[in-house]
């Protein structure tokens, strides 16, 4: 996210942080614009992603994509905005291609995170070459996060149960969960409910 400046950053992450959680956060703390927020699903077609990207913008969706996506740049050329595309994993290469191309056409600031399939998606991706090559060479950062280590399990724990969490309790989470940090985040409304 620290590209904003160059005008796109692309960010692929693990399961370390909540990443929904961390761009909101970010959105309100250190843009000065607020950014469009698009969270993907695996129902996320390419035509339902322009369509939600135009609605966002306030654009008219037209029949053809390629008319939309002309829709949506006029909006954003009037009106800059970042785009954060939460669990961009989903997306498919045309939908990846509409990022492109709106970053080619208004030079956006464009966040994408995900699991490890977006991060695979840019070094091993099945995606055709000339795809891959568009989206490699608008990439300014990208980074792939770890599972939490057992001190920030512990740490996490003992923020939201208190100090008196047992390690034996910590090494049963951080193991249950593989370290993945929404599996801990998860586990965090049982053990206080459970107490």
């Amino acid at each position: 996210m620290g590209a904003e400046a160059e005008g796109k950053s692309i960010n692929p992450t693990g399961g370390k942080y909540r990443q929904t959680r961390c761009l909101m956060e970010y959105a309100s703390r250190r843009m000065t614009t607020q950014p469009i927020s698009i969270m993907c699903s695996p129902n996320t077609t390419p035509f339902s992603f322009v369509k939600r990207l135009a609605h966002l913008v306030g654009a008219t969706v037209r029949q053809q994509t390629h008319l939309t996506q002309e829709e949506i740049v006029g909006k954003l050329i009037r009106a800059p905005k970042p785009l954060l595309i939460d669990q961009a994993n989903y997306l498919d290469e045309k939908s990846l291609g509409t990022l492109c191309f709106l970053l080619e056409r208004q030079h956006l600031t464009i966040v994408l995170t995900g699991t490890k399939q977006l991060y695979d998606t840019f070094f091993q991706s099945r995606l055709t070459e000339e795809v891959r090559g568009q989206l490699s060479s608008r990439i300014a950062l990208h980074y792939l996060l770890p599972e939490l280590e057992q001190a920030e399990t512990r740490a996490i724990l003992q923020r939201a149960l208190g100090p008196d969490v047992t390690e034996e309790v910590i090494a049963t989470i951080h193991s249950m969960t593989g370290g993945v940090f929404r599996s801990v985040d998860m586990m965090i409304p049982r053990l206080l409910e459970l107490r």
